[in-house]
Protein backbone atom coordinates (compact mmCIF):
# COMPACT_ATOMS: atom_id res chain seq x y z
CA UNK A 1 0.00 0.00 0.00
CA UNK A 2 1.37 3.32 -1.07
CA UNK A 3 1.05 6.06 1.52
CA UNK A 4 0.66 9.62 0.43
CA UNK A 5 1.47 12.61 2.59
CA UNK A 6 -1.55 14.17 4.26
CA UNK A 7 -1.17 17.33 2.23
CA UNK A 8 -1.95 15.47 -0.97
CA UNK A 9 -5.16 13.78 0.18
CA UNK A 10 -8.22 15.10 -1.60
CA UNK A 11 -11.52 14.93 0.22
CA UNK A 12 -14.89 14.74 -1.43
CA UNK A 13 -17.52 17.27 -0.42
CA UNK A 14 -19.64 14.49 1.10
CA UNK A 15 -16.71 13.45 3.32
CA UNK A 16 -16.30 17.02 4.55
CA UNK A 17 -20.05 17.22 5.26
CA UNK A 18 -19.89 13.97 7.26
CA UNK A 19 -16.92 15.21 9.28
CA UNK A 20 -18.72 18.49 9.97
CA UNK A 21 -21.81 16.61 11.14
CA UNK A 22 -19.73 14.39 13.44
CA UNK A 23 -17.92 17.41 14.83
CA UNK A 24 -21.20 19.26 15.49
CA UNK A 25 -22.64 16.19 17.24
CA UNK A 26 -19.52 15.87 19.37
CA UNK A 27 -19.61 19.53 20.34
CA UNK A 28 -23.33 19.31 21.14
CA UNK A 29 -22.80 16.18 23.22
CA UNK A 30 -19.91 17.87 25.07
CA UNK A 31 -21.85 21.06 25.70
CA UNK A 32 -24.85 19.09 26.95
CA UNK A 33 -22.68 17.07 29.30
CA UNK A 34 -20.98 20.12 30.79
CA UNK A 35 -24.02 22.34 31.16
CA UNK A 36 -26.67 19.93 32.38
CA UNK A 37 -25.50 19.00 35.87
CA UNK A 38 -28.80 17.79 37.27
CA UNK A 39 -32.50 18.04 36.79
CA UNK A 40 -34.95 19.13 39.45
CA UNK A 41 -38.61 18.71 38.65
CA UNK A 42 -37.72 18.35 34.97
CA UNK A 43 -35.67 21.58 34.78
CA UNK A 44 -31.93 21.85 34.27
CA UNK A 45 -30.31 23.45 37.28
CA UNK A 46 -27.50 24.88 35.14
CA UNK A 47 -29.95 26.68 32.88
CA UNK A 48 -31.27 28.68 35.82
CA UNK A 49 -28.42 30.31 37.74
CA UNK A 50 -28.90 30.40 41.48
CA UNK A 51 -29.44 33.91 42.76
CA UNK A 52 -27.67 34.87 45.94
CA UNK A 53 -29.60 36.17 48.88
CA UNK A 54 -28.81 39.40 50.70
CA UNK A 55 -27.41 37.44 53.67
CA UNK A 56 -25.18 35.30 51.41
CA UNK A 57 -23.86 38.46 49.76
CA UNK A 58 -23.08 39.98 53.16
CA UNK A 59 -21.22 36.83 54.22
CA UNK A 60 -19.26 36.65 50.96
CA UNK A 61 -18.24 40.32 51.19
CA UNK A 62 -16.95 39.90 54.75
CA UNK A 63 -15.15 36.67 53.83
CA UNK A 64 -13.53 38.25 50.76
CA UNK A 65 -12.30 41.20 52.80
CA UNK A 66 -11.02 38.97 55.59
CA UNK A 67 -9.20 36.67 53.14
CA UNK A 68 -7.51 39.59 51.35
CA UNK A 69 -3.80 38.80 51.75
CA UNK A 70 -2.94 42.13 53.43
CA UNK A 71 -5.94 42.36 55.74
CA UNK A 72 -4.71 43.31 59.24
CA UNK A 73 -5.50 40.13 61.19
CA UNK A 74 -5.29 42.00 64.48
CA UNK A 75 -8.44 43.84 63.33
CA UNK A 76 -10.38 40.72 62.26
CA UNK A 77 -12.65 40.99 65.30
CA UNK A 78 -13.64 44.51 64.19
CA UNK A 79 -14.70 43.39 60.71
CA UNK A 80 -18.46 43.80 60.71
CA UNK A 81 -20.81 45.30 58.13
CA UNK A 82 -20.71 48.76 59.72
CA UNK A 83 -16.95 48.87 60.37
CA UNK A 84 -15.38 51.92 58.74
CA UNK A 85 -12.54 51.00 56.41
CA UNK A 86 -10.25 53.88 57.37
CA UNK A 87 -11.03 54.40 61.05
CA UNK A 88 -11.89 50.91 62.33
CA UNK A 89 -9.92 48.67 59.97
CA UNK A 90 -6.98 51.02 59.28
CA UNK A 91 -7.22 50.63 55.50
CA UNK A 92 -5.94 53.51 53.37
CA UNK A 93 -7.31 54.40 49.93
CA UNK A 94 -4.88 52.08 48.12
CA UNK A 95 -5.90 49.22 50.42
CA UNK A 96 -9.54 49.94 49.61
CA UNK A 97 -8.83 49.71 45.88
CA UNK A 98 -7.07 46.36 46.40
CA UNK A 99 -10.01 45.11 48.47
CA UNK A 100 -12.33 46.21 45.66
CA UNK A 101 -10.21 44.17 43.22
CA UNK A 102 -10.58 41.12 45.47
CA UNK A 103 -14.32 41.67 45.53
CA UNK A 104 -14.37 41.95 41.73
CA UNK A 105 -12.80 38.51 41.54
CA UNK A 106 -15.11 37.04 44.18
CA UNK A 107 -18.30 38.31 42.55
CA UNK A 108 -17.10 38.41 38.93
CA UNK A 109 -18.14 42.04 38.56
CA UNK A 110 -16.46 45.34 37.70
CA UNK A 111 -16.23 48.03 40.37
CA UNK A 112 -15.17 51.43 39.01
CA UNK A 113 -12.33 53.04 40.99
CA UNK A 114 -14.48 56.11 41.64
CA UNK A 115 -17.13 53.87 43.18
CA UNK A 116 -14.58 51.95 45.25
CA UNK A 117 -13.36 55.28 46.67
CA UNK A 118 -16.90 56.00 47.91
CA UNK A 119 -17.15 52.80 49.95
CA UNK A 120 -16.87 53.66 53.64
CA UNK A 121 -18.04 50.34 55.12
CA UNK A 122 -18.56 46.74 54.00
CA UNK A 123 -22.30 47.50 54.06
CA UNK A 124 -21.72 50.04 51.26
CA UNK A 125 -20.04 47.28 49.25
CA UNK A 126 -22.94 44.89 49.90
CA UNK A 127 -25.44 47.51 48.76
CA UNK A 128 -23.47 48.14 45.56
CA UNK A 129 -23.18 44.43 44.74
CA UNK A 130 -26.83 43.71 45.55
CA UNK A 131 -27.94 46.60 43.34
CA UNK A 132 -25.67 45.42 40.53
CA UNK A 133 -26.75 41.78 40.86
CA UNK A 134 -30.40 42.69 41.53
CA UNK A 135 -30.53 40.98 44.92
CA UNK A 136 -33.36 42.42 46.98
CA UNK A 137 -34.23 39.67 49.45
Amino acid sequence: MLRRPLTSIALRASDVDKMGLLLRRSVKRFSNSTHCFAKVEGRDIASQPKRSTFKETEDRVLMAIKSWDRFPQDRADKLVLDARFAEDLALDSLDQVEVAMSLEEEFDIKIPIETADEFKTPRDVVKFICDKEQVYE
